[in-house]
């Protein structure tokens, strides 16, 4: 018998459930790697502050490296609290927030 024809249409049906997958493990691995570039700011962000750089200065500094990521520096006695904050749309045009915040002495 010949049987071309349904596994064409299983696939066809199937298709749509494998892109959604694709785009869900994509969607992961760039929230990631956006989590890691989001803590070596906070690093650099961390370094300059202890050298006494100003807070606007380092909000320049971040919109160097990227100008959607948003900046809070609250300080509590010796140390602070860094947050970074950017907002991201992803392919199904739903919005994720990717929030790292870090405190440095």
């Amino acid at each position: 018998m010949n049987k071309k024809g349904q596994v064409l249409v299983i696939f066809v049906a199937m298709l749509p459930i494998i892109l959604l997958g694709v785009f869900y493990v994509g969607n992961k691995i760039y929230i990631y790697g956006e989590k890691d570039n989001q803590k070596e700011l906070i690093d650099m962000i961390c370094k300059q502050y202890k050298n006494n750089q100003d807070i606007l200065e380092l909000n320049k500094l971040i919109a160097k490296n990227d100008d959607k990521q948003e900046l809070t520096v609250e300080e509590e006695d010796s140390t602070i609290i860094v947050t970074l904050l950017k907002k991201h749309k992803n392919l199904l045009n739903k919005e994720n927030i990717i929030k790292t915040t870090q405190s440095c002495k």
